[in-house]
């Protein structure tokens, strides 16, 4: 959407695709001023967005490895913490771009954040404030917030002086972000955001505390793609959510072993790290403590979703804290080496003994009791359980092996030996935390296609996606492709097909908006006509409803299942004189679109009102013949304006003045920080 936006040669001020149109540069989901992002003009769409995703996997890997660097380790331990961090919990949130690109730079800023805690040095403190800039200007704001928890505490330890830099660096972050932070704050008073978050809704992806178990075996709780679909025995822990938020917290056999070992042993910042990592866990605990209803209560946390999200502060802290362990134990550190043997030893016990039980008669009856699984699900999970354990038990046979003999072979042969166990360890996973999926699956659906060569400047309502999916469920094989063919929410508009009564899964929708789909939804439950009204209203031309499973699967190749199938209706305008007099001549003459403006020529007998099925919002200027005009909300989630008789030309133009205001403080702001630089 941002993409067509540009190439049409206009600023994304508003996304016209979704919802009868909402903003688009004021939402920080869509990322408009981060530079990575401008990737996606490069001539092949697919190419430049999977770089993107690319890219932050070695920002993150070079940024912890530059930390660590600065921080004394070697460049092995600091390779390793890199390899971790990127192929863990980075990847980990690969699909969820803003908290992807929010938590890649996290490195850098702690990097260049302790070096102007300890030294002071100016151009450390203007690259620290540029890196946390661009953290505050994605506008994740749970990674953010873990970025303010590390800053914090790691300042402590410099006492006034250190929270006094620390407070420097977050304002002139918030400075160098006003261009996106000013016109969002403005967005979210205007958007469903105003009226905050339920507390249910707020915890709803709140992490179970047997997802721990994860810090050793990965799959633990099960698969979340096993031969083409879910097969996660940890659903019921998730409630209606069904699978975690964050994708995997394992940071790899080696970092869990060692971090552990350093907690044992006393390394330099365990404390520290033990308590930055106990607070992580606290938070992503969410609603299971009462912690988080405490902050809600005291509205601390009415506007954050999500609590799984904090696990990744405690992964960060682990990595960082697990690699300066292993470069003691590869200097020689002999205490630091009998607490590492100890520990892997300790933990080789431990799951060879969980994954001796697994394959007895007993482990099935525990099995049942504890995941209470489907007959059908259970002949699949009970392997995939059993082959977990045995596996995490090969991992730590492998990797005491490996660190028993830590002096007796040479240093080269070790180090070799450890790159390849963490390459390994992590790549297992991969296949299953980051599909890869063939190059048909990005080409246009074809329930795309087949809306296209039948409508044009009309839209869909998606019934299907605000449904329970039944027989199309998560559980299915080919998960993947059932989501692509189904057009679920959001991907009607990413092949060009604009879309009403959209699911807003951001919680970003403006006001008039999500009041329009309540009344929809109340309505079809008593007006036998509400479709054809709402489709009347809102330029609906065709209505995606599932189809019946039987039909669908007949079809044998799971990757042409058609979940889903169109209703077409009579074609309805979006601009249009509704009970005008004397038809003849009351009429739309034409129209013309683009991203942020329309222009419409009516010819009216007498006064009428010109319905626009455009969301209202302020900062739509409406002219009649080049004067000013005031539109007003009609039908809920849209607007109109009064016409008088005769021919005119009605123009609409959207164009928001914050981001002049927001984009002047954010230059001014990274020029003093350049300057600082020199």
């Amino acid at each position: 959407m941002l993409r067509e936006t540009v190439l049409a040669g206009e600023l994304p001020y508003w996304n016209r695709w979704i919802g009868a149109g909402q903003p688009m540069a004021a939402n920080p989901a869509y990322q408009v001023f981060y530079p990575p992002v401008w990737l996606i003009l490069l001539p092949s769409f697919d190419y430049g967005f999977n770089l993107f995703l690319l890219l932050h996997l070695y920002i993150a890997a070079w940024g912890t490895y530059a930390l660590l660097r600065s921080m004394g380790a070697g460049p092995p331990a600091s390779a390793v913490a890199g390899l971790s961090l990127a192929l863990g919990a980075v990847l980990a949130v690969h699909d969820l771009v803003p908290l992807l690109a929010t938590f890649a730079w996290l490195p850098w800023t702690s990097l260049f954040a302790r070096r102007f805690l300890r030294e002071g040095g100016r151009r450390d403190f203007a690259l620290a404030a540029l890196f946390f800039g661009i953290q505050v200007l994605l506008g994740e704001a749970a990674v953010v917030l873990q970025t303010g928890m590390i800053l914090g505490f790691y300042a402590l330890a410099f006492r006034w002086k250190g929270i006094a830099k620390v407070a420097l660096l977050c304002v002139v972050a918030l400075l160098l972000a006003a261009v996106q932070l000013i016109p969002a704050i403005d967005h979210a008073g205007d958007s469903v955001r105003a009226r905050g978050f339920s507390f249910e809704r707020v915890t709803s992806w709140s992490m179970p505390a047997a997802r721990l178990g994860e810090l050793l075996n990965p799959n633990v709780l099960g698969h979340q793609l096993l031969n083409g679909r879910a097969v996660y025995w940890g659903s019921p822990l998730y409630g209606e959510r069904g699978l975690p938020f964050v994708r995997n917290i394992y940071p790899g056999m080696l970092i869990s072993a060692l971090a552990l070992a350093g907690l044992i042993a006393g390394v330099r910042g365990r404390r520290v790290a033990l308590l930055l990592i106990v607070l992580s866990v606290l938070l992503a605990l969410g609603g299971h403590t009462p912690l988080w209803r405490w902050l809600y209560e005291a509205g601390l946390a009415r506007s954050i979703r999500y609590p799984e999200k904090f696990i990744l502060m405690g992964l960060f802290v682990l990595v960082v804290f697990g690699a300066r362990v292993l470069d003691q134990l590869l200097e020689g550190d002999e205490r630091t080496i009998r607490a590492v043997r100890r520990t892997t030893a300790g933990i080789l016990i431990l799951l060879g003994a969980i994954a001796l039980f697994s394959v007895t008669a007993l482990y099935a009856p525990l099995f049942i009791q504890l995941w209470n699984p489907s007959s059908r699900m259970f002949a699949e999970m009970l392997p995939a359980s059993r082959s977990a354990w045995l596996l995490a038990a090969g991992r730590a046979a492998l990797l005491w092996i490996v660190l028993r003999n830590l002096q007796r072979v040479r240093r080269p042969v070790v180090l070799s030996l450890l790159g390849l166990f963490v390459l390994l360890d992590l790549g297992l996973l991969v296949p299953e935390v980051a599909p890869r999926m063939p190059r048909e699956y990005f080409d246009e659906p074809r329930i795309a296609g087949a809306f296209k060569e039948r409508h044009r400047d009309c839209r869909l309502l998606h019934i299907a996606a605000w449904q329970p999916p039944g027989a199309f469920a998560t559980q299915q094989p080919d998960l993947y492709w059932i989501h692509r063919n189904a057009m679920y929410p959001m991907m009607p508009a990413s092949h060009g097909i604009a879309t009403a009564v959209e699911p807003d899964l951001e919680r970003t929708s403006l006001l008039p908006t999500a009041d329009f789909v309540d009344a929809v939804w109340a309505m079809s439950r008593t007006d036998p006509q509400w479709l054809e009204k709402v489709a009347a209203a809102a330029n609906v031309c065709a209505v995606a409803v599932f189809e019946d499973s039987k039909i669908a699967y007949a079809r044998g190749d799971t990757t042409q299942l058609q979940p889903v199938r169109l209703m077409h209706l009579p074609p309805s305008p979006r601009y249009f004189l509704p009970g005008a007099a004397g038809a003849a001549r009351s009429r739309v003459v034409r129209v013309r679109e683009t991203p942020n403006t329309a222009r419409i020529e009516v010819d009216t007998a007498e006064n009428a009102f010109l319905f626009m099925s455009v969301t209202p919002h302020k900062y739509w200027r409406v002219t009649i013949d080049g004067r000013r005009a005031e539109p007003v909300v009609a039908q809920i989630g849209f607007q109109g304006v009064h016409v008088p008789a005769g021919r005119h030309v009605v123009e609409m133009r959207y164009r928001n003045p914050l981001f002049a205001v927001g984009g002047a403080i954010s230059l001014l702001t990274l020029l003093v920080l350049l300057w600082r630089m020199r």
